[in-house]
């Protein structure tokens, strides 16, 4: 005999055939079971929900962060698999006897009561703060928390990522920011005592540069690379800013050897055929991004009268413009920043008239105006001196070594020009000088092929063997890393000139299709070893006979270095830091067609 009800699982059929899952719930109307009422209810999408939750809770476990449902008092509903193995607990059971507060290491019963109100009010908060692991051991982690419904309950989810790496990361990049300030104010002084003993003074700036530039390849050269991987955006900000004081050290020591050449006499100006339109693009595309992160407008106005293709020297020009223009930037709070370029007159050396179009030149007017601080009259008669600041107080806002202007007037002065400034004291200042340039007699071509390719797998068709001769560790996985990057796999690598040359000469295992080396090695240097290799092949036929290019990659960049370099065999010559653009362009024209 049967009384009261029963609730059961099955099966059932429709009418076409299709069987799904049914709950079945039976009320017995009389002792003896003959009468019931039954209630069918379709499971089919409750048992569906029951799977994806079942799906969802074990990618939930595979997932690499902590993640867990908890409600506001810290009481924890729901932990993934890789939470449980991260705090050292053993089984999910003994994890779930836990609180918030028990793996919390800063019990800052305040704090948590302000994210769980900040979580009710929005929706969602993301912090930061320090766990505590079974063992008592603390790691730093990132939180993001989201306001859930839990099984009719309201509850947080939270995903809490493991930021060890991430902070030793950082600490790494402060380190080395922190590094490159003090080499920077270390070259700033040093540059201050550089003048006296001209002998001497030469032999420690060759050398200062040498021994500067060579880890700064490795500084920026691995800078380059790690900006090429996936970073967060606090990495990649602190990679660009361990790049851009990198640069700034450059800037320094650059102004430095430019100063040095200049006093005696040894920095020769190049007479080129050039754009000038594209030269004064080149530096706005440099300046306009340090004026936009201050808020400021930068223009850039050139007369329509004024020649495009014309001769002269590109880079000096560049970097006289860059000098003023960076400086206009640095000392204006508000406002812009205004480069105007205009005729003054046609332009002959002898005053007369021009006879032929290569005689024809211009006298150009470079105007660089700005909003600044501005510039008292004491302020203006010390400036274009050398190593001397408007203010050189030891609590200046704006530091330098008081270099840049005085070899912007050397510059000027070397190319013909006059270069001059009109300043107010809090109204602003404008730079100008005046330059003649002949013009061209032929168009300019204004963008080499070789720059519209890819930088990317630009060799990657060419089977090339290359010989890197680089005793540095760093600066050789850079270059390695570099020529990687350009297609070029096929690089043996040596630590010495000995070595090249032993490379160079075993011509019965392979040839090689283009040398970098290194000047200053162990055991032999890059010169003596050019040497030996020229000389190997006039004795024998090395490399098959053919002519075997070899590219000097140094960090020496004084006056004769680079006729050295090509007095000793040399083809083309790079100086450190080693660009990839710069690199894959030597290679370019050096490696058979």
């Amino acid at each position: 005999m049967r009384t009261g009800s029963d609730v059961f699982e099955t099966h059932h059929r429709r009418k076409d055939g299709v069987v799904f899952p049914v709950e079945v719930s039976v009320s017995y109307m009389d002792e003896r079971g003959g009468q019931m009422v039954c209630f069918c209810r379709d499971l089919t999408r409750r048992n569906r929900d029951a799977e994806h939750l079942r799906v969802l809770g074990q990618m939930l476990d595979l997932a690499p962060a902590s993640i867990c449902i908890h409600d506001v008092a810290g009481n924890f509903f729901y932990v993934n698999a890789a939470m449980v193995s991260r705090y050292g607990y053993g089984s999910l059971k003994a994890f779930l006897q836990l609180n918030l507060k028990d793996i919390s290491a800063t019990h800052d019963e305040d704090a948590l009561a302000a994210r769980f109100s900040q979580i009710d009010a929005t929706g969602e908060v993301r912090f930061e703060s320090v766990h505590r692991r079974k063992d008592g051991s603390t790691f730093p982690i990132e939180v993001q928390a989201r306001k859930i419904v839990w099984k009719d309950r309201s509850a947080v989810l939270s995903i809490a990522t493991d930021m060890t790496a991430h902070k030793r990361f950082e600490e790494v990049l402060m380190t080395n920011n922190q590094a490159l300030k003090t080499a920077t104010e270390q070259a700033n002084q040093m540059a201050q005592k550089a003048q006296v003993g001209s002998k001497v003074k030469s032999e420690f700036l060759a050398n200062m540069s040498h021994e500067i530039r060579t880890p700064m390849n490795g500084v920026i050269g691995m800078t380059d690379l790690l900006l090429d991987t996936k970073l967060t955006e606090q990495q990649r900000k602190y990679a660009l800013t361990v790049k851009s004081s990198g640069e700034a050290l450059l800037t320094v020591i650059n102004d430095i050897l430019d100063f040095s050449k200049i006093e005696a006499g040894k920095l020769e100006i190049e007479t080129l055929d050039f754009d000038l339109r594209e030269t004064l693009d080149s530096v706005a595309h440099i300046i306009l991004h340090q004026a936009q992160t201050k808020g400021l407008v930068y223009r850039s106005t050139v007369a329509a009268d004024v020649p495009s293709a014309v001769v002269g020297d590109p880079v000096r020009l560049r970097q006289i413009l860059l000098n003023l223009t960076s400086n206009a930037v640095k000392f204006t709070k508000a406002g812009e920043v205004a480069v105007t370029v205009s005729v003054v007159a046609p332009h002959t050396p002898d005053g007369g008239t021009a006879n032929s179009p290569s005689d024809a030149s211009t006298l150009l007017r470079f105007s660089v105006r700005d909003t600044g601080i501005g510039i008292s009259e004491e302020g203006m008669r010390r400036l274009f001196q050398q190593f001397s600041q408007v203010d050189g107080s030891m609590t200046r806002k704006y530091g330098g070594t008081g270099l840049g202007l005085a070899i912007s007037k050397q510059l000027t002065e070397l190319m013909g020009g006059l270069i001059g400034v009109e300043s107010e004291e809090g109204k602003g200042s404008e730079f100008w000088f005046t330059l003649p340039l002949r013009h061209a007699t032929k168009q300019v071509k204004v963008q080499a092929e070789s720059a519209k390719t890819p930088l990317a797998k630009r060799f990657a068709d060419r089977h090339v063997r290359l010989l890197l001769a680089e005793d540095d560790l760093t600066n050789r996985i850079v270059a390695q890393e570099i020529l990687k990057k350009l297609g070029l796999t096929h690089v043996d690598t040596v630590v010495n000139g000995r070595d090249a040359v032993a490379a160079v000469a075993a011509v019965a295992k392979h040839t090689y299709d283009l040398v970098l080396m290194d000047v200053q090695m162990p055991e032999m240097d890059g010169l003596a070893a050019t040497q030996e290799i020229r000389r190997m092949r006039e004795d024998r036929a090395v490399n098959g006979g053919r002519h075997l290019p070899i590219i000097a990659m140094t960090a020496h960049t004084m006056q004769g270095d680079r006729e050295n370099c090509e007095n000793a065999g040399m083809d083309d010559y790079l100086t450190k830091p080693i660009s990839g653009l710069a690199l894959a362009e030597v290679i370019g024209r050096w490696l058979p067609k």
